[in-house]
């Protein structure tokens, strides 16, 4: 696609929430639009982007140009069937890749008598320039032969670097390897694929695979071509007719590759099937009177941690989860409503399926995208079972990589549980186990990115609670927090009209019970590169650059432990909605009291009390009952300090229950009184 008709179709995808887009949109973004949604502007994009791939491909392995264009069309109608089944977004051109060739090997299998007879007849053929010899002409199929039977992982970077034209660096950012790696990585794919050819007679040195892929890596799609086959296309993939704009040979080609893929699965079931069968018959007392595996979904989900001693009273989840192709995970408010789109639910990650978070996974020198197959990892697989997405229960949901260089294998567990303070399902907890299945120990770190977007506001200030060296504050630029400095939680506002009552707020928690401490936290703007950002980046302020609008990010980070074989870490955070008390006694001055952080008995939380013009100095006053005091420093009255800039104003106490129940806070300004009921637990999920 012409670069201006990629933007466009970037606009249209991106137009919903108003953000600007400096780069086309990701393999991944397109994939989930056309698979989830059915956007055939995702589609066409797709097609655009990887057309000169397919019918590089295709032409050299038939030769003639109506073959080709044939064969072309084909692969695409088969892509549309079975792109839900592509896993990451740096494995669409090897699919792409491959999918061609077998398509082209059946069509010229099919045609070879007719293909004879047009060539003799001087039908019009595809003619390289410069690699006319016939050495090459024999050279080129088998190199695309032997690149077709690689491994994945030595079949995708050539792909992306050779056939794509890539660079180094961008390819690297695709697949979620660190940027070094990618020299090291392409040179074992070449030699690799130089030891094949060489199996076949073909003395070609490994300097020399690199040009041999790139001299015929795309050719140029007519345009005639784009328009009948993205239609086509799309209807083929909805199981419609596609007579009149699809030729009846390429359907029938794509036809006869998908049956045969479908009858190469049933019968490699079948086998696999008698093959249990027989080795149940032999070991049947093992299996069913040993006991139950306890390597299992529900099991990897039990990680630790205290759950609150929560009685929900309502069992109506309040915030709603989904999860892009790579299981990055977007949070929404299901019972609120976006002003600007009445008809979807207000939103707490800027997507509403995830493609907007990131989690990072560093092992050892490497860093990989979690999620990304083509990143040195797959989805983990145990007893026949992928754990790409099992849903656990009604609220919880697990999915699992293997690391398969370094055989260490992350977990990821998003749960939805009840808050604390409010007793509703309105909190996401969000946990990682890392266990080291290897026999040697591995450095394992983990950072994890969440694009904060609440409601429609992208770069409302933070919240940072008061701590033994300082008070609370509104942070709307950037800061970097260490280990003794991280605050048990953030929390921002959606609006600064404290008088809408509709206004979300969201919570963060950032120090969990029974988890691994973090030991670094960044609060900027979401980075340039959004989901593909390595482990660190340039952190920009939330207003920065001057000029371009309001952009707010969470970064998380747990730093390499050393894991012995055997050895496992877990870490987590949690991210939701916050609790609100709104003014009473009227008038004009809104007011709002927050409880915030742990509510276990003897632990330190935070109460804040918001309000909207005041006047510098003026005081606003706490009363607790006897069973919750202040802490050490602090007092019930509190003066008010005017941050420049800010909607509102608050003031934070930092407070400490000895009793468990329930019990009834106030806070007093300018005439008005504000309660809130705090409960008080013997357990938190807060440490």
């Amino acid at each position: 696609m012409a670069s201006g008709q990629l933007s466009q179709v970037w606009r249209r995808l991106r137009g919903l929430v108003g953000k600007p887009a400096p780069e086309p949109p990701a393999d991944a973004l397109l994939l989930e639009r056309f698979v989830a949604g059915r956007d055939m502007a995702a589609f066409e994009a797709l097609v655009q982007r990887y057309g000169p791939l397919v019918l590089g491909v295709c032409r050299r392995v038939l030769g003639n140009t109506h073959d080709a264009e044939d064969a072309f069309q084909a692969t695409f109608l088969i892509f549309a069937r079975r792109a839900a089944t592509i896993q990451s977004q740096g494995a669409v051109g090897s699919w792409l890749c491959g999918t061609a060739y077998r398509v082209s090997l059946k069509a010229r299998a099919g045609i070879a008598r007719r293909r004879a007879q047009e060539l003799t007849a001087g039908t019009t053929m595809f003619k390289p320039t410069k690699e006319s010899d016939a050495a090459w002409k024999e050279l080129k199929p088998v190199i695309d032969e032997e690149l077709s039977r690689l491994p994945e992982k030595y079949r995708i970077p050539l792909v992306l670097c050779y056939l794509e034209g890539k660079t180094n660096e961008a390819a690297a950012r695709e697949l979620g390897w660190a940027p070094g790696s990618m020299s090291y990585r392409l040179a074992k794919a070449r030699e690799r694929l130089r030891e094949r050819l060489v199996h076949r007679g073909v003395a070609l040195t490994s300097a020399l695979i690199g040009p041999a892929l790139a001299a015929y890596a795309a050719a140029e799609v007519p345009a005639q071509l784009i328009a009948p086959t993205v239609k086509g296309a799309f209807l083929f993939g909805a199981g419609q007719t596609v007579a009149g704009l699809i030729p009846a040979q390429a359907v029938a080609l794509a036809d006869g590759v998908l049956h045969a893929a479908a009858l190469f699965k049933a019968v490699l079931a079948a086998v696999l099937g008698l093959c249990l069968l027989v080795a149940l018959g032999g070991i049947g007392w093992v299996v069913f009177h040993g006991g139950p595996s306890t390597d299992t979904a529900d099991s990897w989900a039990q990680l630790p941690g205290v759950l609150p001693d929560v009685r929900p009273v309502d069992q109506d989840p309040r915030i709603g989860v989904l999860f892009s192709d790579r299981k990055s995970f977007g949070i929404s408010a299901l019972k609120l409503r976006d002003p600007l789109y009445p008809d979807k639910p207000k939103l707490l990650t800027r997507y509403e399926r995830g493609n907007s978070n990131s989690t990072v996974v560093r092992i050892d020198s490497n860093d990989y995208i979690f999620g990304k197959e083509a990143g040195g990892g797959r989805w983990a697989k145990v007893r026949g079972k992928v754990y790409q997405e099992v849903q656990v229960g009604d609220r919880k949901w697990l999915s699992a990589m293997d690391y398969a260089d370094s055989r260490v294998r992350v977990i990821q567990v998003v749960e939805i549980v009840a808050g604390e303070q409010t007793g509703l399902y309105d909190t996401a907890l969000v946990k990682y186990r890392i266990d080291n299945l290897d026999g040697k120990p591995h450095a394992v770190g983990l950072r994890a990115m969440v694009d904060t977007f609440i409601g429609t506001n992208d770069g409302v200030p933070f919240l940072i609670p008061p701590s033994d060296s300082r008070p609370a504050y509104l942070l709307d630029t950037k800061e970097a927090f260490d280990k003794p400095r991280i605050p048990q939680f953030v929390r921002a506002l959606e609006t600064g009209d404290l008088s809408d009552k509709n206004a979300t707020v969201a919570e963060m928690g950032l120090k969990l019970n029974g988890l691994d401490p973090i030991d670094r936290l960044v609060i900027c703007r979401w980075p340039d590169g959004g989901s593909e950002a390595r482990w660190d980046w340039n952190y920009q302020a939330m207003n920065e650059p001057a000029g371009k609008e309001l952009d707010s990010c969470v970064a998380i980070y747990w730093d390499k432990q050393n894991l012995v074989p055997g050895g496992k870490r877990t870490i987590g955070y949690t991210y939701g909605l916050g609790r609100t008390a709104d003014s009473s006694g009227g008038g004009p001055v809104p007011m709002r009291l927050l409880a915030g952080g742990s509510s276990k008995v003897g632990n330190f939380f935070t109460l804040t009390c918001y309000v909207r013009g005041a006047s510098a100095g003026q005081e606003i006053e706490l009363k607790l009952p006897p069973e919750i005091g202040f802490a050490l420093g602090q007092t019930a009255t509190q003066k008010i300090v005017l941050e420049p800039g800010k909607q509102y104003a608050q003031v934070s106490w930092r407070v400490q229950a000895n009793k468990v129940g329930d019990f009834m806070v106030a806070a007093t300004w300018s005439g008005r009184t504000i309660t809130q009921e705090i409960h008080v637990r013997e357990h938190s999920i807060f440490d």
